[in-house]
C-alpha cells in the first residue's frame, strides 16, 4: 500500500504562507492546517507559541497555532511622518499589519510640509515663496548661460571688427549678438520678472 500524500502549507521562518505542497510527512516549517482565503494585499501568517526551529516537529500541527490574515506593506514605499524620510522595513515595523501612525505612504511634497491630522500641510505663503525662488533661480541661470553664449559668439567677431577686416555679414552678426546680450542682461529689470519673462530672440534662433 502506497503512503498517503497529505497537503502541507509551507511557510518561511516568520510563519508567512508561501505555497501548498503534497508530501508524506510534514516538512520543516510546514503547516498541516489549511490556509484560509487570502485577500489581495494581504498574507496569511501562522502564529504559534512554539518555536519554528526548537519545536520543529510539532510546529505547524493542529492545535499548536492559528492562521492570521495580515495587511502586507512589505513592498510599499513608506515615509516617516516626522521628517518625510524614506522608511526601510525593520524591527520597528516589519511591513505586516496596518501602517503605524508614525508612517505614511504619501511622500512629503517639500521640506516646508509637516504632517498634520493625516496629511502633509504647508503654509501657502511659504509655498509661494519657494516657487518664486525656484523660478528666479531658473531664470537667472538662463540669463547667465545666454550671456556667456553671446559673449562666445561676439569674441571672434570683435577681433574682425577691431582689425577692420570684418565682412558685411560679420558686422551684422556682431551687432546682432551685442544687442542680444544687452537685451538678455535687461531681463531681470522686466516688471514681471521672474514669474513672467519675455525672452529676446537669439540671432541664431
Amino acid at each position: 500500500m502506497e503512503p498517503t500524500l497529505k497537503s502541507f502549507y509551507q511557510t518561511d521562518a516568520g510563519g508567512i504562507y508561501l505555497y501548498t505542497q503534497s508530501m508524506i510527512d510534514k516538512p520543516n516549517l510546514g503547516v498541516s492546517v489549511p490556509v484560509p482565503s487570502i485577500p489581495a494585499g494581504s498574507v496569511a501568517v501562522w502564529e504559534s507559541p512554539l518555536h519554528p526551529v526548537l519545536d520543529f516537529l510539532r510546529w505547524g500541527e493542529e492545535t499548536t497555532g492559528q492562521w492570521t490574515i495580515k495587511e502586507d506593506n512589505r513592498k510599499a514605499d513608506l515615509y516617516s511622518t516626522t521628517d518625510g524620510g524614506k522608511f526601510e522595513i525593520g524591527e520597528n515595523y516589519n511591513g505586516l499589519g496596518p501602517v503605524p501612525a508614525w508612517l505614511t505612504t504619501i511622500p512629503r511634497p517639500s521640506a516646508l510640509h509637516t504632517w498634520v491630522d493625516g496629511a502633509w500641510f504647508a503654509d501657502q505663503s511659504a509655498l509661494d515663496q519657494l516657487a518664486y525662488e525656484q523660478t528666479k533661480a531658473q531664470v537667472d541661470a538662463k540669463v547667465a548661460s545666454e550671456t556667456a553664449r553671446a559673449s562666445t559668439k561676439i569674441l571672434p567677431l570683435q577681433d574682425a571688427v577691431d582689425l577692420g577686416i570684418a565682412t558685411e555679414q560679420e558686422t551684422i552678426d556682431y551687432n546682432a549678438w551685442r544687442t542680444y546680450r544687452v537685451l538678455v542682461s535687461r531681463v531681470p529689470t522686466q516688471a514681471e520678472y521672474p514669474l513672467a519673462v519675455a525672452w529676446p530672440i537669439a540671432p541664431d534662433a
